[in-house]
């Protein structure tokens, strides 16, 4: 444990004694940074305490947003996505607490409940072909689940009808307002066929998107079931998340099972995935302009915990060759990317 992460486990340790609910004596016996990427950190830790006479280990999550307006609307957003998605009766882990303030630990975070298992990326390594389609079954079965949902799984309001294209409108004006805040206006001629070729796209059911569906956030528990991670949820169209699955396996390497997982998908819906390209332009330029933002806030390039700037030359690469390949437009070269 480095010197920051032992400051992370005190505050974090006084910060819990001190709740109404905490059991007498209650210390962390371990703290360790499983994941994130940029502001966010993710540490799985082991709490201990007394309640009734008895000595109670719990092991919990820790996540840790940016301390900004953004980072708190992460942490709400995924609390409140937990919050409901578990209440009805989808594998989420529970939230045992959130903080907005950075009072206690400097930035906001959530705490919630240490899913057993290990990740679905792991899990088909070792698995046969038979239990390998098992998984990716189960896999696509939690996405379809989620967008069938609907909206009202998570706005508990009436909502208001949307024009045909108004999922796409607001995906691309996000982009737009993006590139003029992060002073990335190399992206604007994509963004610009984006919004030239949207009336064109057909339209789409407003579901629940996950927004990183990807292998690291599905978790597989002893008995194979499955529970989800890292709901950064928003209103949209199914076929963006789908998109973004298809492209995070292609950036792995994964090009067999991204098929698997696109016939999959297919076959549980029932239908074909009408403009699939455009969606993965969409989510190409999204992905690249956010890891690319992060990366240069945070002074450096993540994959996992290590900081590897050399590592995400070959993924950064990749979405822009398909950027590339879907619209004609050439995006400056990876090390002007890259910064």
């Amino acid at each position: 444990m480095n010197l920051q992460e032992q400051i992370l486990r005190n505050q974090l340790e006084v910060y819990l004694a001190e709740q109404p609910a905490a059991g007498a004596d209650s210390r962390i016996e371990t703290l360790n940074r499983i994941g994130g990427r940029g502001a966010t950190g993710v540490y799985a830790f082991t709490l201990v305490y007394d309640e009734a006479g008895e000595r109670v280990t719990q092991k919990l999550v820790l996540k840790t947003y940016a301390n900004s307006p953004e980072g708190v609307d992460r942490a709400l957003k995924e609390r409140h996505a937990l919050y409901h998605l578990r209440t009805a009766r989808y594998p989420v882990p529970s939230v045992v607490a959130i903080e907005t303030s950075p009072e206690a630990l400097g930035v906001p975070f959530v705490i919630m409940q240490q899913v057993e298992g290990q990740t679905l990326g792991a899990a088909l390594q070792s698995a046969d072909e038979r239990k390998r389609r098992g998984l990716i079954a189960q896999f696509v079965g939690l996405l379809v689940d989620l967008h069938a949902r609907g909206p009202e799984a998570l706005i508990r309001r009436e909502m208001s009808p949307v024009s045909a294209h108004a999922l796409i409108n607001r995906e691309v004006h996000t982009l737009r307002g993006l590139a003029q805040n992060r002073d990335q206006q190399e992206y604007l001629p994509v963004i610009d066929w984006l919004y030239e070729r949207r009336k064109s796209v057909s339209s789409g059911a407003m579901v629940i998107n996950h927004r990183n569906y990807t292998l690291s956030n599905v978790l597989v528990g002893p008995t194979g079931a499955m529970s989800v991670v890292d709901c950064g949820w928003q209103i949209g169209d199914a076929r963006f998340d789908l998109a973004w699955t298809l492209l995070d396996l292609e950036r792995v390497g994964l090009d067999e099972l991204r098929d698997d997982v696109l016939a999959e998908y297919v076959r549980v819906t029932g239908a074909p995935v009408e403009d699939l390209p455009y969606f993965e332009v969409l989510a190409a330029t999204r992905w690249l302009m956010d890891v690319l933002h992060k990366g240069r806030a945070a002074g450096g390039f993540e994959t996992g915990i290590e900081s590897n700037k050399d590592s995400m030359l070959g993924p950064i690469g990749q979405a822009a060759a398909l950027i590339a390949a879907r619209t004609g437009i050439q995006l400056p070269d990876v090390s002007i990317l890259l910064g």
